[in-house]
C-alpha cells in the first residue's frame, strides 16, 4: 500500500507542475515519468521521458552494429 501510494504521489506531483529549470536545462520538454519505490530497500527509481534525445552527442539516432 505505501509502495503505491508513494509512486502515485511522485507521478501526481510531476504531472501538475515540471520542476522549474529543469526543460530548460535538458533542452527538450518532459512528457512522462514512470517511478517505482522498494520501501524496505529503501530503493526509489525514477525514469524521465523527453521530447527529444537529451544527450550531447551530435549523430541524434546512431545506426546500432550490424545494420
Amino acid at each position: 500500500m505505501v509502495h503505491r501510494a508513494r509512486t502515485k504521489m511522485i507521478q501526481q506531483i510531476y504531472a501538475q507542475k515540471v520542476p522549474e529549470g529543469m526543460e530548460e536545462t535538458v533542452g527538450a520538454r518532459f512528457l512522462y515519468l514512470f517511478s517505482d519505490i522498494k520501501v524496505k530497500e529503501d530503493i526509489a527509481v525514477s525514469v524521465f521521458v523527453f521530447d527529444r534525445k537529451i544527450d550531447d552527442s551530435e549523430d541524434e539516432y546512431p545506426e546500432e552494429e550490424g545494420m
